[in-house]
């Protein structure tokens, strides 16, 4: 069953949720951060289904109940876009695990999505609480993807043009999504990489090889963060595991994953 909801965030900012409940019988919550530009559905992918609806449908029948929300800016959260911050996110994440921990009396992951594990790592690094930690395509290293970028989809917006854009109007647009001076500046300073080594729950990794907005070889290089960190490249997948086959994968393998975490009878990897 799946509810929608609104609670404020920590300055008061609305935020729009969906809610899965599991039932009484649940094993565990989770919490699902969404990427830049996109919504708390995530990106359509060849199966014609958004990738977190697709995800919260499998993860509700393994047992697990499922909190999904807009950050502001984004989907219908308050803000125009281009108020959007890292700073912003962090408090909407940490208003959406309050509501998940206020609902729910269990275990708790996080999942973060593309830019979205950037308000995840901070969060897991700083205020803990989390136990257990998935990654998808994850921003870690925001001055290659973005100030940078090593990448050719950034490259079409982090360029002199879009930079004079960002002078002259106070925005550069990212696939129609305006991102403001204050999250520039954000993007040269904040370094969600180190915060990695300070995390000591599970943390697991899924990145499409074939990934055209953010490098693989960033996650490759700083996902094993601890003991019980692993990391996984999905063959053949661009950003956001858009294939039908990767989408099957990154779902199996992150449920597979949370089993083992979260549960007591951990299903094959």
């Amino acid at each position: 069953m799946s509810t929608v909801v609104t609670y404020p965030s920590l300055d008061g900012v609305s935020i729009h949720a969906v809610i899965h409940d599991a039932g009484p019988g649940a094993k565990a919550s989770v919490v699902l951060a969404h990427g830049i530009t996109v919504s708390k559905d995530e990106s359509v992918g060849e199966s014609g289904i958004p990738a977190f609806v697709e995800l919260a449908d499998a993860l509700v029948e393994a047992g697990y109940n499922v909190l999904r929300f807009d950050f502001r800016g984004h989907g219908d959260s308050d803000l125009p876009s281009r108020d959007m911050t890292i700073a912003g996110e962090l408090l909407d994440l940490v208003a959406s695990v309050q509501q998940a921990r206020q609902r729910w009396d269990k275990p708790l992951a996080l999942l973060g999505a593309s830019f979205g594990a950037v308000s995840s790592v901070l969060y897991t690094a700083n205020y803990g609480g989390i136990d257990c930690l998935v990654l998808w395509n994850p921003v870690l290293d925001l001055r290659q993807t973005f100030i940078e970028p090593v990448m050719p989809k950034p490259r079409r917006f982090f360029n002199a043009e879009g930079y004079a854009h960002l002078r002259d109007h106070g925005y550069l647009l990212l696939d129609g999504f305006e991102v403001g001076r204050c999250l520039v500046e954000e993007m040269r300073r904040v370094e969600p990489f180190r915060y990695l080594q300070h995390i000591t729950c599970p943390v697991l990794t899924l990145h499409g090889e074939n990934d055209t907005y953010v490098p693989f070889e960033v996650s490759k290089a700083y996902a094993v963060c601890n003991e019980h960190s692993a990391f996984i490249p999905v063959a053949g997948a661009e950003h956001g595991f858009m294939e039908r086959d990767a989408r099957q994968f990154v779902i199996g393998k992150t449920v597979a994953w949370l089993d083992k975490h979260l549960s007591a009878e951990p299903r094959p990897a």
